[in-house]
């Protein structure tokens, strides 16, 4: 662990354990608020090509948490089948990853909009 690598750097043995039980980020993104007016962030090119990094670069897009922000879609229209990628702004914990593996227009929210930190 960290702690106990930069402790012994220092030459202070760190032998305590943490008791701390981080809630799982389902939770953590259950607490945190959101701008609902205009989103912050805006798909540019949508296509799977362009943004699909993103399905797996953003922190809560993972599969197991059910989608987050970015999701993998295969669209059919008059036969004809597209790869592209969706965007939900709502579970956006504002991290920027988006901004650089996705063709994103990104911007911080408005003044007294957006993720809310309270601890951190």
């Amino acid at each position: 662990m960290l702690p106990t690598v930069i402790g012994e750097e220092l030459g202070e043995a760190v032998d305590a354990e943490s008791r701390v039980d981080p809630p799982e980020l389902d939770e953590r993104i259950g607490e945190l608020t959101y701008d609902v007016g205009e989103p912050h962030i805006r798909l540019v090119d949508n296509s799977f090509g362009a943004s699909g990094t993103a399905v797996t670069a953003c922190p809560v897009s993972a599969k197991e948490f059910g989608g987050g922000c970015y999701r993998d879609e295969r669209v059919r229209t008059n036969g004809h089948e597209e790869h592209l990628v969706s965007l939900d702004t709502q579970p956006c914990v504002e991290c920027g990853t988006c901004a650089v593996v996705a063709d994103t227009e990104w911007e911080h929210p408005a003044g007294g909009k957006g993720v809310d930190f309270d601890q951190g």
